[in-house]
């Protein structure tokens, strides 16, 4: 069976209790949701889809009984472009959930998200598909 991975984004707002205002009046600890420009992967949707299916390992023993599901993970794009605070939001089991993760965790960092011409931290998710 082949294997799907999908990007959305997961609309969820976190703000710091202590804010700090850069210059140009953003927040600097603040993670948005909504962006001038959202953070991209290196190579674009084509490029994470890629990473993904090649870095996931499908648990043998969900794999032997056809274990099928999807795991929903968030995380942080910071300023720099780093993934950071990942995150299960939506658990299909704890072997596949590990994974999901540990593959989220090593990604490279990617072009971070703008607002009013200033990098931002961006929440954003993924479901990563076992099948």
């Amino acid at each position: 069976m082949k294997k799907y991975i999908f990007a959305f984004f997961i609309v969820v707002c976190t703000l710091s209790a202590s804010q700090s205002y850069s210059q140009s009046g953003i927040d600097d600890n603040a993670v948005y949701t909504k962006v001038d420009k959202m953070p991209e992967f290196p190579g674009g949707q084509v490029a994470l889809v890629k990473f993904l299916s090649k870095n996931i390992k499908y648990p043998s023993k969900y794999k032997k009984d056809k274990i099928n599901g999807r795991v929903f993970v968030s995380f942080v794009i910071d300023k720099s472009g780093k993934v950071t605070q990942p995150k299960v939001v939506k658990s299909l089991n704890e072997e596949c959930d590990k994974e999901a993760l540990r593959v989220i965790s090593m990604m490279p960092n990617w072009f971070p998200g703008e607002k009013d011409g200033s990098k931002v931290n961006v929440q954003f998710g993924l479901p990563v598909n076992f099948e």
